[in-house]
């Protein structure tokens, strides 16, 4: 079986484009650029990740965070792993004694949490 090989990656820059709003993700140390299309919604909740703010109540992102924490987990950290019917296919990798848990995600949630977490 092949091993994967993945490259450490961040969001570079959110963009409205023809096709809609685009996150787009740079490899480290490289030119290359993923786009990511979301939401309206979406791209609001990665912009709010990406500058700090702090909502009221806490935010769906938020939550789930703590929740990992309360259980003993970490976020590990999240992957683009693949891509199906013009989708990616995006996981939240968690871990908790040493042991790795994969939750398969959207990838609008990815970048919320990759904000998060930087």
């Amino acid at each position: 079986m092949k091993t994967a090989r993945f490259i450490p990656s961040q969001i570079w820059t959110i963009a409205q484009i023809d096709a809609g709003t685009a996150v787009f993700v740079r490899a480290e140390d490289s030119n290359i650029v993923l786009p990511v299309y979301v939401s309206e919604n979406d791209t609001q909740s990665i912009l709010v990740e990406l500058t700090h703010i702090l909502a009221p109540r806490p935010m769906v992102h938020e939550l789930l965070l703590a929740a990992v924490e309360a259980l003993g987990g970490v976020l590990e950290r999240v992957e683009i792993y693949g891509i199906r019917s013009g989708s990616y296919l995006c996981r939240i990798v968690l871990v908790r004694d040493r042991k790795e848990f994969f939750l398969e995600s959207r990838p609008s949630d990815i970048l919320c949490l990759a904000a998060r977490t930087e």
